[in-house]
């Protein structure tokens, strides 16, 4: 089901249920910007908040019915052998389920038990197939299933700059293109001008994000961006938390006007309020652009669209059009 139309709210219902039957559950996740909002949803739906417990880090609450586990923190193998085995273990984010340390679970789980996975983008970019885990995809909405209902806002696309001579860049064994190498391509100060141009003339002071290959690259634009006077701020996979706290609240405060980063926003990452992406990074892979649209669809009042400003060409793929649903 599309971003932002109730996965999590979904999964909480059905752990509420479970343990109001006297079950338990494992909700197994892969970052950590989804503990908190886990947490919250499960709550909402009516689980007491003692019921719940975090496999993370330091913390290892697997007495409790509920547990919301990092898929990292097993792959310590004494973790793992101390977690409960219930009926039932819940995968989000379900595309990144195939790696060794989600396959040492599902062995250590037994055949007897359930996997329910929950995913936005049920594809991945490499050779290995979801299909080799998953039996059977049970439920699916669309992109303008959703928006047609009102649970999403309709993207609309803007291409801007000129085209970029990827000819020389490289692919990984994956098909997808060599960051360092896009890095370099989309460095140019035409490319950064138009960018800061086009954030003040069609999207001034809109919140937004913006997508990036690399850090360097990110920052390059962020730079350019706040040079000209607009609030920014950068969320990486290696922003500390205290940061990452600080860059979330002034952005939702409007304190912070864009966001910069390369891939550490473009899952689990929730702020009805965004209604900008700036794409400045090609890519093969469907997916990895369906999560980036997806983080502005969610609706917000006033907000009647999401708009796409793409500056690298990302959209000029039939099949990336397709996967958002834009004519």
């Amino acid at each position: 089901a599309p971003t932002g139309t109730g996965k999590t709210v979904i999964i909480a219902d059905v752990v509420q249920k479970v343990v109001r039957d006297g079950g338990d559950v494992n909700i197994v996740l892969h970052r950590d910007t989804l503990f908190d909002q886990t947490v919250r949803k499960l709550v909402s739906a009516g689980l007491d908040i003692n019921d719940i417990g975090i496999v993370k880090a330091s913390k290892n609450q697997i007495n409790k019915p509920c547990r919301v586990v990092s898929i990292h923190s097993l792959r310590n193998e004494g973790r793992l052998l101390q977690l409960p085995k219930p009926r039932l273990t819940i995968i989000d984010e379900a595309h990144v389920s195939v790696s060794p340390t989600y396959k040492r679970l599902y062995d250590y789980l037994g055949p007897d038990a359930y996997l329910a996975g929950f995913t936005a983008t049920w594809m991945r970019s490499d050779r290995l197939g979801l299909g080799d885990i998953w039996e059977e995809i049970v439920f699916k909405r669309s992109i303008s299933w959703a928006v047609d209902r009102g649970y999403l806002v309709k993207p609309v696309p803007l291409q801007l700059g000129g085209e970029l001579d990827l000819s020389q860049v490289r692919t990984t064994a994956d098909g997808e293109y060599n960051d360092r190498d896009l890095e370099e391509v989309v460095m140019i100060d035409d490319l950064r001008d138009t960018v800061v141009r086009a954030y003040h003339q069609i999207v001034p002071g809109k919140p937004a994000v913006l997508f990036a290959p690399t850090q360097v690259s990110a920052r390059f634009f962020g730079a350019a961006l706040r040079e000209s006077g607009v609030k920014v701020a950068e969320i990486f996979a290696g922003t500390k938390m205290k940061d990452r706290k600080w860059a979330f609240h002034g952005f939702e405060t409007g304190a912070i006007q864009v966001l910069v980063t390369c891939t550490a926003l473009a899952e689990g990452w929730d702020s009805p309020r965004c209604e900008v992406a700036l794409f400045l990074r090609p890519t093969h892979h469907v997916g990895l652009f369906i999560q980036q649209a997806g983080r502005v669809l969610r609706p917000w009042p006033g907000k009647h669209h999401a708009i796409l400003l793409d500056f690298v060409g990302v959209m000029d793929d039939k099949d990336m059009r397709a996967a958002i649903e834009i004519g």
